[in-house]
């Protein structure tokens, strides 16, 4: 059961979406959530995550164009559960960093550790701007990577990430991929065509990039997935297709041999088997009906699967579960080489063990901390007053169609929004079966 301890009014906000956070812990504890740790409420529409690889911290992105920075509170070094509704405290930001336009990505450093100043920085990706690395200690700007279209202007790169060791940077745009040196800013980069005029490749918008030591997986919002490999130097691997929106989050299994998909109005977590390309171990239901990107996340023992919903529920599945048949479409696997390849179906579905009510809207991030026993999870969407009226512009004789259409405007605007990151801890002692 999950008790409540505190609540934040957020009337005034539009909405939250995405924090990022890891978390190694035993799932049977989070079935157990007892108190909520902290609060943060956001007063704007937050964006994509980004984690601190030491879990020390947290970075936050909002429709303010502004990038946060929160130490976490001193319980959770101390993994110490909060007892109490007084103990629930809302959480400050140590330093931000301002942007010039919309936030499109951001990311950790990999090799992050708060206690060496010269690794902590994050990159940041907005739109008209060149991709900026921003000082965690400070708020400053360290230097930026500067990506130019055919016209010599500067164009901005829709996902970004670091390769696994930090060296690179690699950069998501239309149908072509950049590689920058970490060591060395500015200009100079790798440009990576992802399509030919005799081969298909990965078509559209490169809108996530997942990481696993020397592998790389793109995904685009033309609903495929893109896997390479830096030792042959972006040599492609293969190409998947079988998601039905356009990817919006991608992760790496922690063996190395299974990569998670999540698309944007697409219900379906699919498992890709990268031993054998195209095939679909299993998929995970859950809700997704908006184009909001909703995260997920995998434990680090690689059995337990977290992932949030249009519900406001965090879902969590066991991969070592029964399965059961899922009516799924099939996926086909496009080879890399010539672009002709058989296609696989998946029609495995995991069943979910628990599902744990967190919020009372959207829920958009689920994280979980690399070593303490905490959840991170954040919410919100964006809400539009209905204009009421006639809707169509023109003035209106009539008093009673005026007066219920400014009750239905007033009505949508005092719809309940719930725009806040909440930090759960796991139950300290979870009672073993008699079994």
């Amino acid at each position: 059961k999950v008790r409540d301890l505190s609540r934040v009014d957020c009337t005034r906000t539009l909405a939250c979406a995405c924090v990022c956070v890891h978390v190694r812990a035993c799932v049977r504890a989070c079935m157990h959530v007892r108190v909520r740790m902290c609060v943060f409420a956001f007063a704007f529409f937050s964006l994509t995550p980004g984690r601190a690889p030491d879990g020390r911290c947290l970075l936050t992105c909002s429709n303010d164009n502004v990038l946060r920075v929160f130490d976490l509170p001193p319980s959770v070094y101390g993994q110490q559960p909060v007892s109490s509704e007084a103990e629930v405290t809302e959480m400050t930001s140590v330093l931000s960093s301002r942007e010039g336009e919309l936030i499109y990505d951001y990311c950790w450093y990999p090799k992050m550790n708060s206690e060496d100043p010269t690794s902590c920085l994050y990159l940041s990706s907005c739109r008209d701007h060149p991709i900026h690395a921003w000082d965690a200690y400070t708020g400053s700007l360290r230097c930026s990577y500067r990506a130019y279209n055919h016209l010599d202007e500067i164009t901005a790169a829709h996902s970004i990430q670091f390769s696994s060791d930090g060296s690179k940077i690699y950069c998501g745009f239309d149908r072509t991929l950049r590689v920058f040196d970490t060591s060395r800013p500015g200009r100079e980069c790798t440009q990576r065509r992802l399509t030919s005029k005799r081969d298909a490749g990965l078509r559209g918008i490169v809108s996530c990039i997942g990481v696993y030591q020397h592998l790389y997986a793109l995904g685009s919002y033309s609903k495929s997935i893109g896997v390479y490999s830096e030792r042959g130097r972006g040599e492609r691997i293969c190409v998947l297709t079988g998601q039905h929106g356009g990817v919006t989050h991608l992760q790496f299994c922690n063996d190395g041999l299974h990569l998670l998909s999540g698309g944007r109005k697409d219900n379906e977590i699919l498992c890709w088997d990268l031993r054998n390309p195209g095939q679909v171990l299993w998929s995970a239901i859950r809700l997704v009906t908006t184009n909001q990107r909703v995260q997920f996340d995998m434990d680090q023992s690689g059995r337990y699967l977290f992932s949030g919903g249009q519900d406001g529920h965090v879902r969590i599945y066991d991969t070592t579960q029964q399965i059961e048949p899922s009516s799924s479409a099939g996926s086909a696997v496009t080879d890399g080489a010539d672009g002709d390849g058989d296609g696989y179906g998946g029609d495995l579905q995991l069943a979910e063990v628990c599902r744990v009510a967190v919020h009372d809207d959207a829920v958009n991030g689920c994280r979980l901390h690399p070593t303490a026993p905490m959840l991170a999870t954040t919410s919100g969407q964006r809400k539009f007053a209905n204009p009421g009226g006639r809707g169509d512009g023109s003035d209106s004789d009539d008093g009673e169609t005026n007066a219920g259409g400014a009750a239905d405007a007033e009505k949508s605007q005092s719809c309940h929004r719930d725009n806040s990151m909440r930090l759960w801890s796991f139950a300290a002692a979870v009672q073993p079966s008699s079994s």
